[in-house]
């Protein structure tokens, strides 16, 4: 339906590229503007936290279109087999507009004392919520994997400290391990994947 959805992922606030101060549990969603609306830049709205804090977790759109996210580090460090599925649904609430001013200074921030630039957003009549469900563990615990998903199924491969890949069947909610590890000795980790 066009929106974006961001879970977890970990940072030191700092914007100085370390990325080991703090992990993240929180989800947001970010949605184009609607059509025919000018000078907006989109709604971003947060959603209902994650069970766990996850870093290096994975995520992907379900077949009945839930969003899961597997795997990842915990605050503790742990890496985590667990997985869970966010089901959103829309709340009915009144439309209305909004203006912001964004300081040319700091474009990150929103700043209503600043006069450089005032950008109106549309807040559309609904709102966001969200349910989190457990779903089966994967059978290896994992972080910056690959993950697809196809035909009902989710595939994981690789990970820090893993060549081995699995795969989700949405119907039976289970994992079965791929009888095939990847072209690789040791690990392979950090990689990025889509469909074709």
């Amino acid at each position: 339906d066009g929106r974006v959805v961001c879970a977890g992922g970990d940072g030191n606030g700092e914007g100085d590229g370390d990325c080991e101060g703090f992990n993240l549990s929180s989800v947001e969603t970010w949605e184009r503007p609607g059509q025919g609306v000018l000078n907006a830049t989109g709604t971003g709205r947060s959603l209902p936290a994650m069970s766990d804090i996850r870093s290096g977790c994975k995520a992907c759109v379900l077949s009945d279109g839930r969003f899961a996210v597997l795997g990842g580090r915990n605050d503790t460090g742990w890496c985590l087999s667990d997985c869970e599925a966010l089901t959103i649904f829309d709340i009915a609430r009144p439309s209305s507009w909004s203006s912001v001013t964004i300081d040319a200074h700091s474009p990150s921030s929103l700043s209503p004392q600043s006069t450089d630039s005032t950008v109106s957003m549309f807040v559309p009549a609904v709102a966001l919520a969200g349910d989190w469900q457990p779903m089966s563990s994967m059978h290896v615990r994992r972080e910056r994997f690959a993950c697809a998903a196809i035909a009902k199924c989710v595939i994981v491969a690789g990970g820090v400290r893993h060549n081995s890949a699995e795969v989700y069947d949405e119907g039976l909610d289970r994992w079965l391990r791929l009888p095939c590890a990847l072209p690789v000795n040791e690990m392979l980790y950090g990689m990025g994947c889509t469909l074709l």
